[in-house]
């Protein structure tokens, strides 16, 4: 939104890589209203675009009437999530509501915000929770003021001249290979009705990291924008990386014990390619670094009662490759600090008031139930399916197994599409970061009595693994023609790995 000029607009919602009025999480919104609704606006705003086909022909807005509708589209909305995302239960199922949901509410908020602009912002206690880490007691300290932000140095990449012998007295870690395997969720998910996707209770891998808890909270905290740490770290290999999450921690009030850890934020830094993607460094073992990290952005208010938790690990598979070799990380708390970025109410916008002029020519449109048109009458020979289980082989490997099944649907012209993809994530808990693989298995078939009685089959095989200096990716593809194979390629490739 920074770089855009003229009238634009932004909606930002729950759902994953899907279109709004049919994405997962919920709540879906009336995406193709809202869109005919910013074209009209566009319209009545610009007299340049008058004479289209869409023109009404009637009185053109005045000056006063055009700066209301550009306030009425001015900024972003963005969904303020509350709580965990809520699973369909079988009650919601048996009523037709088969789709998770995520609670919250919407904010309209100015789009030129600084924390909205993906990169560092300087320590502010006005606009960001600033939080100190605390090494006695694992704890995550809330600050009154920058000034202890301030004081750890500059916010760049960098190395100083901090002697290991006598530092500062650091955290020290080395995560465990498992760490991600069964809760990490997807990178990019398509937003599944199920939640399979989804980040799942973070605990276990709380467990598995180096974390930092605030005390619960006595009043609600809302963030919005990109939340940011600050940390000074040295490491013994000289290819490492470092994965931080900020998770919100609910209790049972009753008994004072954790619930449930609910990922908000994450980020995964490759520390070899830190500076940029183009020029690769190599870490100096033991060496103090200090590092801005620039997290996922969230929008999110965490109630009063839970607290924030600052978790970091030296791995996090399947979510990232891990490092050639495992390695220790050191932390230095008193030269690191965290940034929480606060919803500025300053910043929230409210709508205009409409003339009446406008208001019957250009009617608000809310966020209703979505409208969609009719699709194909197609009939469900085999439902859809998602699933996904961790399993122990006997030989001691730790898989992953993710099914995602995409059923078998017959279209009106009589042809049958089937397709069923299933992937595999395999690491060994001994220290070995090189047990790392993935297989994928993937199966397509289409089949119709009205197309010279077609019946073809696609079949691929995709392997990933690592060396030390390598990646090998070996592929491959066979196609039949009602069950007898017509064509067949095999790829095999290696790639350096150029400080991954």
């Amino acid at each position: 939104m920074h770089g855009l000029r003229g009238y634009r607009r932004a909606i930002v919602g729950p759902w994953g890589h899907d279109w709004p009025d049919s994405g997962c999480p919920g709540p879906q919104i009336s995406y193709l209203q809202q869109c005919v609704a910013f074209v009209r606006d566009a319209l009545a705003i610009d007299d340049t675009l008058h004479g289209s086909s869409l023109d009404d022909g009637r009185e053109r807005l005045g000056d006063e009437e055009r700066a209301q509708l550009r306030q009425r589209h001015d900024g972003m909305l963005v969904y303020e999530q509350h709580g965990e995302t809520l699973m369909p239960t079988e009650q919601d199922q048996e009523q037709g509501r088969t789709a998770c949901y995520q609670p919250g509410r919407w904010v309209h908020v100015k789009d030129d915000t600084p924390a909205l602009s993906g990169t560092w912002q300087p320590p502010d206690h006005r606009t960001q929770a600033l939080f100190a880490l605390r090494r006695d007691n694992h704890e995550l300290e809330r600050l009154d003021s920058a000034e202890h932000a301030l004081a750890c140095g500059t916010p760049h990449w960098h190395a100083i001249g901090l002697d290991v012998r006598h530092s500062c007295r650091s955290f020290e870690h080395s995560s465990s290979l498992l760490l991600g395997l069964e809760a990490c969720g997807d990178w990019l998910g398509w937003g599944g009705p199920r939640g399979c996707e989804l980040p799942l209770d973070q605990r276990l891998d709380d467990s598995r990291s180096l974390t930092l808890t605030s005390a619960r909270l006595t009043h609600p905290l809302r963030l919005l924008g990109f939340p940011q740490v600050f940390v000074t770290f040295s490491v013994d290999q000289p290819i490492a990386q470092i994965n931080v999450r900020l998770c919100q921690v609910n209790y049972d009030d009753s008994t004072g014990l954790e619930t449930a850890s609910v990922l908000l934020s994450k980020a995964v830094l490759n520390l070899n390619h830190s500076a940029d993607h183009e020029h690769v460094v190599t870490l100096r073992p033991d060496a103090w670094y200090c590092r801005p990290i620039v997290m996922q952005a969230l929008s999110v208010e965490v109630p009063a009662g839970a607290s924030v938790r600052l978790s970091f690990s030296t791995s996090y598979w399947p979510m990232c490759w891990p490092s050639p070799k495992a390695f220790t990380m050191r932390l230095c708390p008193s030269l690191s600090y965290l940034q929480l970025p606060l919803l500025d109410e300053s910043a929230t916008l409210s709508q205009p008031d409409l003339s009446p002029n406008l208001a019957a020519r250009m009617p608000s449109t809310p966020f209703d139930q979505p409208i969609v048109c009719h699709g194909l009458d197609v009939v469900t020979e085999r439902p859809s399916s998602e699933s996904r289980s961790v399993l122990v082989r006997d030989d001691g490997m730790h898989m992953l197994h993710v099914l995602e099944d995409a059923g078998a649907t017959r279209y009106p012209d009589g042809l049958v599409v089937d397709e069923t993809t299933t992937k595999s994530f395999f690491i060994a808990d001994n220290a070995d970061p090189l047990t790392a693989r993935i297989q994928v298995r993937s199966q397509c078939s289409m089949r119709s009595p009205n197309f010279d009685d077609m019946a073809i089959e696609l079949e691929i095989e995709c392997d990933m693994w690592s060396d030390e200096s390598h990646f090998h990716l070996s592929e491959n593809l066979r196609a039949l023609d009602h069950g007898v194979e017509c064509f067949q390629k095999r790829w095999d490739s290696s790639i350096p790995r150029q400080g991954v």
